[in-house]
């Protein structure tokens, strides 16, 4: 839920800004920022996670501030290695519960 849940923040800097949003056992949401006049790869750094909460390789795309991207990759699933993101965008990316 994007609403409920814990927050936790992935890679940080300047110019990106990550974090994963996640409740009980319900999907996952991830949140990428790109703050920089050009396009970036995004190094999702995981390491700072509680115990139980992971990055799968891809999750799908639910929502870009990139419209050309948003109507040609909606839906779809994304790797998350080297993420992708062009200037000043953000994605909304889902991904499912793993027990």
């Amino acid at each position: 839920s994007l609403l409920h849940g814990d927050f936790h923040a992935l890679s940080s800097s300047p110019d990106l800004f990550s974090y994963i949003r996640h409740w009980d056992q319900n999907e996952r949401y991830l949140v990428v920022l790109n703050f920089r006049d050009s396009g970036r790869s995004a190094r999702l750094g995981a390491s700072n996670l509680p115990a139980g909460i992971s990055l799968p390789a891809s999750a799908k795309l639910l929502l870009s501030t990139d419209s050309a991207r948003q109507s040609r990759e909606e839906d779809t699933s994304l790797k998350l290695e080297n993420l992708s993101l062009n200037p000043y965008e953000g994605l909304l990316l889902q991904f499912p519960f793993v027990a």
